[in-house]
């Protein structure tokens, strides 16, 4: 939240130079535009999350004669969780700021588009811990590569765009993405989560 909250300050104020009013002059600007980054920031943790948590904490928790399928159900159920806390503070961050605004909020119908997303880096962080797991640093290597990737990715069209990157994002987001239907893909990457983590379940009980 903290992380999200500063960025959002940050961009905000970048957008607002030069111009006679601010971008953060109001509190519903920023409550638009907060849950925004922290959806973004937090799709990336539940990434993490289930990469490094079947590293680091999975042998100690099965030192502790904790079974492999509880350790691993844990896991899980954690990035659920997180992703379900992310989604439910940014729908009351929108609900809020379309309270004070009085205008309706698109960012609100674009939810299930964000929790597709997060599933669906759930998964991935998911694969990435399990395949440590059962084989090695080829886990590691592959979550270097991804944060490479995505760093410089981001870096770039950052660097590309001016500092206009993120200000291109929210446009899209608010006048081209607004008022799809995006369940049909939401339901497709809560699947896929749900096959990954049968996945892990199976590929779990055979590590040593």
């Amino acid at each position: 939240l903290g992380i999200a909250a500063v960025t959002s300050l940050f961009m905000l104020l970048l957008q607002g130079m030069g111009d006679e009013t601010p971008a953060v002059s109001s509190l519903d600007t920023f409550l638009f535009v907060m849950p925004f980054y922290l959806i973004v920031i937090g799709a990336f943790c539940a990434l993490i999350l289930g990469a490094s948590t079947f590293q680091t904490m999975f042998g100690v928790l099965v030192s502790m004669n904790v079974t492999r399928k509880a350790v691993t159900a844990g896991i899980i159920l954690t990035q659920a969780a997180f992703i379900g806390c992310i989604l439910a503070v940014s729908a009351g961050m929108w609900g809020a700021g379309q309270m004070i605004s009085g205008e309706s909020d698109t960012m609100l119908s674009l939810l299930p588009l964000f929790a597709a997303v997060c599933f669906g880096l759930a998964a991935i962080g998911t694969v990435i811990g399990i395949i440590f797991l059962r084989w090695g640093k080829a886990g590691v290597i592959a979550l270097v590569i991804i944060c490479g990737i995505f760093g410089g990715i981001v870096g770039a069209g950052y660097a590309a765009s001016d500092g206009e990157l993120f200000a291109g994002m929210q446009k899209i987001m608010f006048e081209d993405l607004g008022g799809n239907n995006f369940w049909p893909l939401t339901a497709a990457s809560a699947a896929v989560f749900a096959a990954v983590a049968v996945f892990a379940l199976i590929a779990a009980r055979k590590v040593e």
